[in-house]
């Protein structure tokens, strides 16, 4: 987990695309993350199935709850 940790500290202030094990999509703008996995993102739009988009301007998400990550297009490892 290190290495995704010192990865992510190299996307802060990047537009990550979020999906959760819950299938609920997250879009926003990475403003910090733990080694934990956990992750802080500003101005994040929330979108749920069948439910109305709800934006925050801080939004933290557990490690633990996250499916997968879409990186931006011009990330490289």
């Amino acid at each position: 987990m290190s290495v995704l940790y010192k990865d992510f500290e190299k996307l802060k202030n990047e537009s990550l695309k979020i999906v959760l094990k819950s299938h609920t999509t997250i879009i926003g703008t990475l403003q910090d993350s733990d080694i934990l996995g956990n992750i802080v993102l500003k101005f994040a739009k929330v979108s749920q199935k069948n439910k109305n988009e709800m934006i925050y301007k801080d939004l933290i998400i557990r490690g633990n709850s996250v499916r997968y990550i879409i990186l931006p297009v011009n990330f490289g490892f």
